[in-house]
């Protein structure tokens, strides 16, 4: 996919002012250009919303990456996680992008302190989890759970039931529209393109979509703006 294509996806500005601790002092970056992204990524957030309390961490080279990059973390005994690091793919081309990602499964895990908010029903984020839920591309991947075919561009072909299992996964779903939330509100044209390669009904139709339209996306960009301020996360 040529990584020039325009997208425009809506541009929503906060009317804000991040507060809190910035993300910049909590996650530390290495030096050198193979960090470039990772050090965007976070000035990118740092002009959209501050943070409460994360026990700090850094990003590092995944050296046997499958991803472009992923969040590190422990499994304690007692069933809950903390978080060790960022890992970064260099030989997979990481991006803004996939950095903004895995701080968006850091924040989820900053909310459920110990677990994910996404995952444990927590109360801060049922506007967020309505606003999802209701969005038609969600919808189209809970019709498909047990599917064995499906019907894309007129032809019966078979339904990927790991897909189906991974892309509606509430820590996937709050990490993929944390993503399009600060893409939408930073005015970063790279980042937004980023996203819009990923959009199920612009560039390229995906048989399992990754990320919301415009229209799609409206309710749950309010939710997120309700949730940081209700976290005095911004001001």
């Amino acid at each position: 996919m040529d990584r020039q294509a325009s997208y425009n996806i809506i541009n929503r500005p906060l009317e804000t002012s991040p507060d809190g601790v910035s993300l910049e002092t909590i996650i530390s970056v290495p030096d050198g250009n193979e960090y470039t992204q990772a050090r965007r990524a976070l000035d990118i957030i740092r002009r959209i919303h501050g943070d409460g309390q994360i026990p700090p961490i850094s990003v590092r080279e995944w050296r046997f990456a499958d991803h472009p990059a992923a969040l590190e973390y422990d499994h304690n005994d007692d069933g809950t996680i903390r978080p060790r690091g960022i890992l970064v793919g260099f030989g997979l081309e990481y991006s803004a992008h996939d950095v903004i990602h895995e701080i968006g499964h850091l924040l989820d895990w900053a909310i459920g302190r110990k677990v994910y908010a996404s995952q444990s029903n927590h109360p801060l984020l049922a506007k967020w989890r309505e606003a999802v839920e209701s969005t038609t591309t969600i919808r189209r991947l809970r019709a498909l759970d047990g599917q064995k075919t499906m019907i894309w561009r007129g032809e019966e072909i078979m339904v990927d039931q790991k897909e189906i299992t991974y892309q509606p996964n509430p820590t996937e779903m709050f990490a993929r529209t944390y993503a399009e939330f600060i893409a939408s509100v930073s005015g970063d044209i790279q980042v937004k393109n980023e996203i819009g390669q990923e959009v199920s009904h612009f560039l390229r139709q995906r048989q399992y979509p990754r990320q919301w339209n415009n229209e799609e996306f409206e309710p749950i960009a309010l939710a997120f703006k309700q949730l940081f301020a209700t976290l005095k996360w911004v001001r």
